[in-house]
């Protein structure tokens, strides 16, 4: 393929080019295949996908042209579609704040159950009111104990301990279905309310109850939690 005289000024394609408000999300080098299959011209066009002799003054009157224009504005309307445009509304703070005081009584007066009729009772009378934007039944509020409820209450138990002393209260147990766990207590003296208090500490599914398995689920459970193990003042067993 015949070359053009541009050939034998080198190539002279600038990087610097590309940080240029005019040529910004466009302009790019092109490939020693698209340089040499198009007589060494060394810039790229991405909206037009063609590629340009690497001159400014070239570039500037590719930027001008009535094609790239057109790629341009049909590129800039593209825009992220918000989750309104699917049908799907954020929910305000005050209707979150709901779920959560609802899941957080739920968790601790009643059985998880109770939440699919408790909540079309509170939404039929809450009329008016964030009450009646509830939506809550089973699922969700297991979720909402389990993701958000449950890390918070730890998290703030754990900071509750902190460097100090404590005991812990474990036993190993069968359910139903002979899944063995392993449930941990703490019991403290807790600063918030200024006297020894017992706390439940979580549940650890657990496949051997050899002395040695529960020992390293034990250390396991509370480097998770983050509680220094050397702080144990106490270990309360049902005989083991």
């Amino acid at each position: 393929m015949p070359k053009t005289n541009y050939a034998k000024y080198g190539r002279k394609y600038k990087t610097e080019w590309e940080k240029e408000l005019i040529f910004k999300g466009w302009l790019k080098k092109a490939t020693d295949v698209q340089s040499n299959m198009n007589d060494l011209k060394e810039a790229y066009c991405s909206y037009c996908n063609v590629v340009l002799r690497a001159h400014h003054n070239d570039l500037v009157d590719h930027s001008k042209t009535a094609k790239h224009v057109s790629k341009k504005n049909s590129l800039n309307i593209k825009k992220q579609p918000t989750l309104n445009s699917f049908g799907i509304s954020t929910k305000s703070n005050e209707s979150k704040i709901s779920d959560l005081k609802l899941a957080v009584h739920i968790a601790a007066h009643s059985s998880v159950r109770s939440i699919d009729h408790l909540g079309e009772i509170l939404k039929s009378c809450g009329k008016g009111s964030t009450l009646e934007n509830i939506k809550m039944h089973r699922t969700k509020c297991s979720q909402l104990i389990l993701n958000a409820i449950s890390p918070a209450l730890s998290e703030q138990l754990v900071n509750d301990i902190g460097d100090h002393g404590y005991s812990l209260i474990v036993d190993e147990s069968t359910d139903i279905s002979v899944t063995k766990y392993m449930a941990f207590c703490v019991r403290y003296f807790s600063k918030s309310l200024q006297k020894i208090t017992t706390q439940f500490l979580g549940l650890v599914n657990i496949e051997r109850a050899t002395a040695i398995a529960l020992r390293d689920i034990t250390l396991e459970f509370l480097k998770e939690l983050k509680l220094v193990p050397e702080n144990i003042i106490g270990l309360g067993v049902d005989g083991a």
